[in-house]
C-alpha cells in the first residue's frame, strides 16, 4: 500500500531515534514555554515572551513537521505551547479571552505543520515558498479567528485592542523568524538527507 504524504519525513531514522526526537522537542517546548520566560521576565512581560518564545515554538513546529512520520506525533507540539502559556498566565494581559483563541491557534499551528509536510516533504517545493504559504495560512487562521470572535462580541473592544498585535503582526513576525531558524537547523543537520527522501 502506498504511503501518503503524512507518513513521509525529511530525515529517515529508526523508530527509537524518532521517539527520542519527539521527547527532545517536547522537552524543548516545555523549557521555552515555561522555564525560560519565567526565568527571564517573571510573568509580567507577555509581549516580550511572545516575541522571544514564538520563533522557537514555530521552529519546533516546522522541525516536527519535517521529521515526524504521520501527524499524531505533532499533536503535542501543535497544542502544548498555547495551553502552557495560558495555564501559567504568561499571556495574562489578554486575560480569559486568550483561552478563546486557543482553537484558532491550534488551527494555525496545524496549517503550518501540514503545509510543510505537504509542500516541502511530499511535493518537494523549496523551503522559502513552502514557508511563505505556511506562514500566510497560519496568520490568516489565527487573525481570522480573532476577528470572528471580536465581531461576535466574545472579545470586547478593550481586550481586543490589547490583543490585536499579538494575534496579527506578532504571529507574522514569530512565524517568519521561526521559519528562518528552522531553515538554518535543516541546512545544518539534514543537508545530506534531503535528496534521500
Amino acid at each position: 500500500m502506498k504511503k501518503s504524504f503524512l507518513d513521509k519525513r525529511l530525515n529517515n531514522v529508526g523508530a527509537r531515534v524518532e521517539v527520542i526526537e519527539v521527547l527532545a522537542i517536547s522537552a524543548m517546548l516545555i523549557v521555552f514555554c515555561l522555564a525560560l520566560p519565567i526565568l527571564l521576565f517573571g510573568k509580567s512581560l507577555p509581549i516580550e515572551n511572545q516575541l522571544l518564545i514564538g520563533p522557537m515554538v514555530n521552529c519546533a513546529l516546522i522541525f516536527g513537521a519535517l521529521n515526524f512520520r504521520g501527524v499524531t506525533k505533532n499533536v503535542g507540539v501543535i497544542c502544548a505551547p498555547s495551553v502552557l502559556a495560558v495555564s501559567v498566565g504568561l499571556i495574562g494581559f489578554m486575560g480569559v479571552y486568550a483561552m478563546y483563541m486557543i482553537p484558532a491557534i491550534w488551527l494555525g499551528n496545524v496549517a503550518l505543520v501540514l503545509s510543510f509536510k505537504f509542500f516541502h516533504v511530499h511535493k518537494k517545493v523549496n523551503f522559502v515558498a513552502t514557508a511563505t504559504i505556511a506562514i500566510v495560512a497560519k496568520v490568516a487562521l489565527i487573525f481570522g479567528g480573532f476577528q470572528l470572535l471580536v465581531l461576535m462580541g466574545a472579545i470586547p473592544t478593550g481586550p481586543a485592542g490589547a490583543m490585536v498585535l499579538g494575534m496579527g503582526l506578532y504571529q507574522l513576525i514569530t512565524a517568519t523568524v521561526g521559519s528562518v531558524l528552522a531553515f538554518g537547523v535543516v541546512k545544518a543537520l539534514y543537508r545530506k538527507n534531503e535528496k534521500a527522501v
